[in-house]
């Protein structure tokens, strides 16, 4: 679609004399083209918290489009916690790293 739009004299290029818009719509278009990118083999080959993740979002498009609250719970809930302090983990083990380096000065 945005091929089509850029052939138009500038002047007609907003839509509704609006360039938000126009941004609207190079929006949905890299959302279309991220979801065209995502095949059943690599869902299959996902790791179980990539899975998580992705269901995460697609409840909270799901639920925000109904007006409703998301809260997560259950698995969902315990892969992000690991996944959260396993990153805290790893950024404290690059500070002792960092501390006791003989390479690092003060």
């Amino acid at each position: 679609m945005l091929k089509w739009l850029n052939l138009l004299p500038s002047k007609h290029r907003t839509i509704g004399g609006k360039a938000s818009s126009i941004q609207t719509l190079q929006l949905t278009e890299l959302q279309l083209r991220v979801l065209e990118a995502i095949t059943p083999e690599k869902i299959a080959d996902a790791s179980l918290l990539d899975l998580a993740k992705a269901f995460k979002i697609l409840k909270e498009a799901e639920l925000g489009i109904k007006g409703e609250p998301f809260k997560i719970t259950g698995l969902l809930a315990y892969l992000l916690k690991i996944e959260r302090e396993d990153a805290d983990q790893q950024a404290s083990d690059e500070d002792v790293f960092l501390d006791d380096s003989p390479w690092v000065r003060s």
